[in-house]
């Protein structure tokens, strides 16, 4: 970012400060929200930026800036993170597993939890009634398509 936009960017934030909540974005792709008491990082990853099925170990962590080693014991530590392998036995990471380790890397790394800590505000997050599963979201995706190529067919 050049000294001029950051100072733009700067001016806009102290023009703003009389709003009770500001929303600041990095050029890393870094949400960050600034309050009167202290300020929140909403995310590491915009995962509409992952274009591919599936990302290798080396990958992820370059996305998140750790090591490779991190992320294979975060994959032991929380269940939730499943990813595939292929015959030479790599992993296989698909935007799900990365969108939980965003997840994880928020609570461990930015936000100062333990791992136990982690694994239960996880299990808390999860048994929310709102979230739909990955079932209705493949269920609603495939209808999209449907209702989509069902209108090219018609024109």
């Amino acid at each position: 970012m050049s000294k001029r936009k950051a100072r733009q960017t700067h001016s806009e934030y102290q023009q703003e400060t009389t709003k009770s909540c500001t929303l600041f974005f990095h050029a890393c792709k870094i949400i960050i929200i600034f309050t009167e008491s202290k300020s929140f990082i909403l995310s590491k990853v915009d995962t509409s930026t992952l274009t591919k099925l599936y990302y290798s170990i080396g990958e992820v962590a370059k996305i998140f800036d750790v090591n490779t080693s991190l992320i294979r014991f975060w994959e032991k530590e929380f269940t939730i993170i499943q990813p595939k392998k292929n015959s030479k036995g790599n992993r296989l990471f698909t935007v799900k597993d990365i969108e939980h380790f965003n997840k994880i890397y928020q609570l461990v790394k930015l936000e100062g939890y333990t791992l136990d800590g982690a694994k239960k505000a996880l299990k808390v997050k999860s048994a929310t009634p709102t979230q739909k599963t990955e079932k209705e979201e493949v269920i609603q995706k495939l209808e999209a398509i449907k209702s989509k190529l069902l209108s090219t067919k018609k024109g």
